[in-house]
C-alpha cells in the first residue's frame, strides 16, 4: 500500500513538472514588430516665373513744323503773301510781337477773301490756272507775262469778272491796311526789302 502512494505521489510529481513545460512549448513565438520607416517626401520645388518684361511703346514724336512749310501753308493763296516776310528781314522779339498782332488782326479776313475769289472759279477753272501758274514758271515767266498766260488758261466769264472786281478790291485794301501796319514798326533798312505792288510802274513813269 505504502508503495502504491509512493508510485502515485511520484507520478503527479511529474505531472506538475511536465504541464508547464508542455505549455510553454506551446506558446507561440512573438516576433518583433518590424516598424517601416515612413520616407521623407520629396518636395518639387516650385520654378521661379519667369516674367517676360513689357517693352516700353516707342512712340513717334510728331515733329514740329518747320519754319519753311509754316510759310508755305501761309502763302497758299496769293492774297495771304503779304503776311510773309521776306528772308531778309531779321525781326526783334519786339517787333515779333507786333507782326503776330498784325497776323491777329488780318489773317481771318483775308483767309475769307481768299476763299470768296477762290470760289468764284468752277473746278475745271481751278485746275486750268494750277497748270498754267506751273508752266508759266517752268518757262521762267513772271509779271504780267505769266499773268496772261494764266488768265487765257482759266477763261474767265463776264459775270466773273465782275466778281473778281469787287473781290480784288477788298483784298487790295486789306492788304494796305496790313503794309501800313508792318511798316509802322519796320526799320528804314528792312523796309528796302518789303515789295509794294505798282512801286516800279510808278518809278519807270516818273523817269
Amino acid at each position: 500500500m505504502r508503495q502504491i502512494v509512493q508510485s502515485l505521489s511520484v507520478l503527479a510529481l511529474g505531472l506538475m513538472v511536465a504541464l508547464p513545460l508542455s505549455a510553454e512549448e506551446t506558446k507561440p513565438e512573438t516576433k518583433p514588430e518590424t516598424k517601416t520607416e515612413a520616407k521623407p517626401e520629396t518636395k518639387t520645388e516650385a520654378k521661379p516665373e519667369v516674367k517676360t518684361e513689357a517693352k516700353p511703346e516707342t512712340k513717334t514724336e510728331a515733329k514740329p513744323e518747320t519754319k519753311k512749310k509754316k510759310k508755305a501753308n501761309a502763302a497758299k493763296s496769293p492774297v495771304l503773301n503779304v503776311l510773309v516776310l521776306p528772308k531778309e528781314i531779321t525781326l526783334t522779339a519786339e517787333q515779333q510781337t507786333k507782326f503776330d498782332a498784325v497776323k491777329t488782326e488780318f489773317e481771318g479776313k483775308l483767309k475769307e477773301l481768299a476763299k470768296k475769289q477762290s470760289e468764284i472759279l468752277t473746278a475745271e477753272q481751278k485746275q486750268a490756272r494750277q497748270a498754267a501758274m506751273k508752266s508759266a514758271k517752268e518757262a521762267g515767266k513772271k509779271g504780267k507775262e505769266a499773268k496772261a498766260e494764266v488768265d487765257a488758261a482759266v477763261n474767265l466769264t463776264e459775270e466773273q469778272k465782275k466778281q473778281q472786281e469787287v473781290v480784288g478790291a477788298e483784298v487790295k485794301e486789306v492788304q494796305g491796311k496790313v503794309r501800313e501796319a508792318i511798316n509802322a514798326f519796320l526799320t528804314e533798312e528792312q523796309k528796302t526789302h518789303i515789295k509794294v505792288p505798282g512801286k516800279k510802274k510808278k518809278a519807270k513813269a516818273t523817269a
